[in-house]
């Protein structure tokens, strides 16, 4: 995975994640789709570095529970995190969800 260190904050990432959308909400190339569900990726990476403190407080076997990556994000998962972050968890999910869905249109084709 690539670390974004430039980037402090997820909107930054989500930011940067929709740049790469084409006007008519499309993908330009199938490496414009990989960068910015790796974008994704890692905003939801920094919202895991942030939740540290929620997940201090529960069990081990819960700490355990909480996924890597976003595709892996679950209703059921919810409560591992701070009521907080929900808004922000259902927003990635459903960013990632749309963007696995738009289509790749190379120019010139």
């Amino acid at each position: 995975m690539t670390y974004y260190t430039d980037l402090p904050t997820v909107d930054a990432h989500v930011d940067r994640a929709k740049s790469y959308l084409q006007p008519d909400m499309t993908f330009r190339a199938k490496a414009h789709k990989k960068e910015a569900l790796d974008l994704l990726n890692a905003a939801y990476d920094k919202l895991r570095v942030m939740n540290t403190s929620f997940s201090k407080t529960l069990s081990r076997y819960d700490r355990f529970d909480i996924p890597h990556c976003l595709y892996q994000i679950r209703d059921r998962h919810f409560r591992l995190f701070g009521v907080i972050f929900h808004h922000e968890l259902e927003r990635l999910v459903q960013l990632r969800s749309d963007f696995k869905n738009l289509e790749v249109v190379k120019v010139g084709a």
